[in-house]
């Protein structure tokens, strides 16, 4: 993960009241990930296995519903 995106995640409000050194133990697992319009990232239901943060660009959230192939967008 380049500096830029550190720094911007450093001063997110997530971030912004860890610790320095806590934050310097975590800093090692960020990872950037890049992904294709309409390309699905995580799905409900499946185990997580990470946690994302949008740093740029846009992503949609749908969450199944109550109805077979019922889809509600947050």
């Amino acid at each position: 993960m380049n500096t830029k995106d550190v720094d911007l995640l450093r001063r997110s409000d997530l971030f912004r009241f860890l610790p320095d050194e806590h934050f310097e133990k975590i800093r090692p697992l960020l990872q950037e990930e890049r992904h294709d319009f309409g390309e699905l990232i995580v799905k409900q239901g499946d185990p997580a296995s990470a946690f994302y943060i949008l740093i740029s660009g846009r992503a949609r959230v749908v969450k199944s519903g109550s109805s077979k192939g019922e889809e509600i967008v947050l």
